[in-house]
């Protein structure tokens, strides 16, 4: 930073070109697990949430489940349904996802 400040660089320079590019994997990583905590929420959903409009996917599947029975084909419909977006945002993210795990364990 106090390089690029003895460059010319501003202080919005130097956060845009310097620290920004530094801390994106560890920005995503964030993001990436965030999201799937959120993704994955059951139990909060499922207690607060009564109304069918705003129930979350993972409150949906359970409807598939009956009390003596289950609809085995649709489970596993569901079930695929609420895996396939976070799989393919984790393939997608997957290089930034491994990078900022392993930035958080080396030792600067």
């Amino acid at each position: 930073m106090d390089s690029a400040k003895i460059d010319g660089c501003n202080e919005l320079q130097v956060m845009t070109r310097i620290i920004l590019p530094l801390a994106s994997p560890a920005f995503l990583t964030v993001i990436l697990l965030v999201g799937l905590w959120t993704w994955n929420e059951f139990f909060f959903a499922n207690a607060f949430l009564q109304s069918e409009d705003i129930k979350t996917v993972a409150t949906r599947y359970l409807a598939f489940t009956g009390r003596f029975s289950s609809d085995w084909t649709m489970l596993s419909a569901a079930g695929v349904i609420t895996i396939l977006p976070i799989t393919i945002i984790f393939l997608i993210l997957q290089r930034q996802f491994i990078e900022g795990i392993a930035e958080g364990s080396v030792k600067g």
